[in-house]
Order: structure tokens, then C-alpha cells, then sequence
């Protein structure tokens, strides 16, 4: 499609291990305006999740999410997890210790993007190194939370109930989830 959407098929079509051809990597995925990288880096025994307070934009601020950042113009999603995580959590990382997991895609009315216009694309690292010596390097603090209490925070942004679980259980997946977004479906599926 050449208006920036992603259908079930091409999402399906992402192979895990194209990360690591940027060709094959743009010529499976459509270009978004916005497009953002996210993060969830998990301890080996999967129990705790390192999550940062944002500070915004506005409908986020004050609320529990992964390491995000916007994708630059002409950089691979991989690239930008990368990037976004050394600059936001103060550790080098490299493409082989994230997995993407989920691409969500469609519109942020409350950020006022019309819908199939902005793109998330989802990772997460499970390594103790990183998990340990992540510090908050901007004004969002980052922390260590129990998985198991997280879910009942009133805190969290609204997909955190739905990506958490999905980064947990990648691996029962063969390619990267397809996940519709707009805050009235995340809200939906939160309750």
C-alpha cells in the first residue's frame, strides 16, 4: 500500500532475523511519519522490567513505559533502539542483544495523529548486564519493576498490560506481532 499502512500480510512477512540486512528490512517495511523504537529490558529470570517515567508528550507524562524514541529520517527501527537506549538509559547495546517482538501501527488521536500515520516498533532485551547498569541519562527516571505486581499499577500507559506479556512470550512466535493502534483499541484491550 502506498499510503504508509502496514497490511496483516506485510506485518506478517517481517522475518525476525532482518534486522540484521537493512535492505531486506526497508523493503519489508512501509515507511511511517511518526515512527518510534520501544523497549523492555527484562533480568535473565524474566521477574523484573526496567521501565522510565515520562515526562511527555502530555497524555504520557507522569506514567510508566519502556525506552522510547522517534525514529530518525533514513535510520533503521533496530538502529534507533540502539541509539534511544544508550542516550535515554546510559548502555551500549548492540542489534543482536534486542528482539523485535511487535510493530504497532495506526494513529494517536490524542497526540493528534489521524489514523495508519505513525508506527511503534517493539523490542526487548533480556541480559542482567543491561538490565543492572541502566541509568536515567534525560529528565525521565528509570527503575526496576516486579512484573508480577505491574499490572494493577494505575500508573502504566495504557499498552504496557498488552507488549509486557508479548515481549515475555516472543519466543512461541515465528515473526514480530501485528498490533492495530489507537488508544481507544489499547483501552479496550487493557480492560
Amino acid at each position: 500500500m502506498t499510503d504508509g499502512t502496514m497490511t496483516m500480510e506485510q506485518a506478517a512477512s517481517l522475518q525476525h532475523f532482518n534486522r540484521y540486512d537493512p535492505e531486506a528490512w526497508e523493503n519489508s517495511v512501509s515507511v511511517y511519519e511518526p515512527a518510534y523504537s520501544l523497549g523492555f529490558v527484562f533480568n535473565t529470570m524474566q521477574t523484573h522490567v526496567l521501565l522510565l517515567r515520562k515526562a511527555r508528550p502530555a497524555w504520557q507524562a507522569g506514567k510508566l513505559n519502556g525506552i522510547v524514541g522517534h525514529i530518525e529520517p533514513g535510520e533503521l527501527p533496530i538502529d534507533a533502539m540502539v541509539r534511544e537506549f544508550a542516550e535515554e538509559a546510559g548502555v551500549r547495546t548492540i542489534l543482536r542483544d534486542w528482539n523485535l517482538f511487535a510493530v504497532m501501527d495506526g494513529g494517536d488521536a490524542q497526540a493528534g495523529q489521524p489514523q495508519n500515520t505513525a508506527a511503534v516498533y517493539c523490542y526487548e532485551a533480556t541480559d542482567d548486564h543491561i538490565f543492572s547498569y541502566a541509568r536515567a541519562k534525560t529528565d525521565e527516571p528509570i527503575d526496576r519493576y516486579a512484573i508480577g505486581a505491574l499490572f494493577f499499577r494505575p500508573d502504566l500507559v495504557v499498552n504496557l498490560p498488552v507488549l509486557i506479556p508479548l515481549a515475555l512470550h516472543r519466543g512461541i512466535f515465528q515473526r514480530p506481532t501485528h498490533l492495530p493502534w489507537s488508544q481507544e483499541t489499547l483501552a479496550a484491550a487493557k480492560n
